[in-house]
């Protein structure tokens, strides 16, 4: 059984309002999971370089310092990964947003030429 779309006009603009106010709320928290993401990174290589400093200083073979370095710092690197996951899931989530209302408005302008006069 297949459900009938309201297609009336004040429906059909109804519905494109509700997608752009969806896009808006998607896009809010944005430019702090930004802020997240980049300090995240940044707290990743400051502990990783301080690791690779420690780990020089108590004279480790160089050859496995870094790999050491990455093994201290795994906290740091998970938050990393884990922020920037969810920034670009955000994004991801505009996109579908905005796929949405592409179509309800190619929806809206076929609407338009199938409308008599």
């Amino acid at each position: 059984m297949t459900k009938k779309i309201d297609d009336t006009p004040i429906a059909m603009a109804k519905r494109l309002q509700q997608a752009i106010v969806r896009i808006s709320v998607l896009c809010e928290p944005l430019t702090e999971l930004g802020q997240k993401k980049a300090q995240a990174k940044v707290d990743y290589e400051c502990a990783i370089a301080v690791a690779i400093m420690s780990l020089k200083a108590s004279g480790e073979a160089t050859t496995t310092v870094k790999d050491l370095a990455k093994a201290r710092c795994k906290d740091a690197y998970l938050a990393s990964e884990v922020a920037e996951s969810a920034y670009k899931s955000q994004i991801v989530k505009i996109q579908a947003a905005e796929a949405i209302l592409n179509g309800l408005q190619s929806m809206n302008r076929y609407l338009d030429k199938m409308t008599p006069e």
